[in-house]
């Protein structure tokens, strides 16, 4: 496990473990940091929280911290109390389609964050893999059309339709936009067997 004493947001080494892809517990690691330092208080009601009348001095949101910060206080309204069970999974009832694009919002600010120390680069984005799904579907057109026409010409509309299967397998399939370094994976490694043991850290 690394040093204590310097360790990185909570929010962050869950999102790294899960291998830069968002779950719930990276967007409640990033609400517990959250309400540790002061930016969110405890409401009247059980189990409940609101956003401060002003936010605490002492140090500066992380650019991902600003989103979940964000993202609270567009479900709060006016100041409203929001359960621990709305906050966990960050959005509110019939908003998937504004929780979705916070949630990439949040992952493409926690990427860059690790990107920042080393730990992640850019993966290949969805529009590429519309692309090389729709290359892959006209190199199986293609083998079937030779392999119809002439069976001595098949093999390259064969070795086309191959060639590009295995480009899509070896690819990200996930469309995320941010995968782990060599060093990221080494970090996430050094993490893991404390994983378990650590799912209430805050961020």
């Amino acid at each position: 496990m690394p040093d204590s004493s310097a360790e990185p947001p909570w929010a962050l080494v869950l999102y790294l473990l899960n291998d830069c892809r968002y779950r719930d517990e990276v967007g409640a690691a990033a609400l517990s940091g959250l309400a540790r330092d002061g930016f969110l208080q405890t409401a009247t009601g059980p189990d409940q929280v609101r956003l401060p009348a002003a936010a605490p001095a002492g140090r500066a949101l992380l650019p991902f911290e600003q989103a979940v910060l964000a993202r609270v206080q567009a479900l709060a309204g006016d100041g409203a109390a929001l359960t621990l069970e709305v906050l966990g999974q960050l959005h509110g009832a019939q908003d998937d389609e504004a929780f979705a694009e916070w949630q990439e919002q949040f992952c493409d600010r926690l990427g860059r964050q690790a990107a920042a120390a080393g730990l992640a680069a850019r993966s290949m984005g969805r529009a590429a893999h519309v692309t090389l799904a729709a290359l892959l579907g006209a190199s199986a057109l293609v083998a079937a059309v030779l392999y119809a026409a002439d069976r001595k010409d098949a093999g390259d509309g064969i070795g086309l339709f191959l060639f590009v299967g295995v480009v899509a397998l070896v690819s990200p399939v996930s469309g995320r936009r941010w995968r782990l370094t060599r060093a990221g994976a080494q970090f996430a490694a050094a993490w893991r067997p404390a994983g378990p043991d650590r799912g209430d850290r805050d961020g």
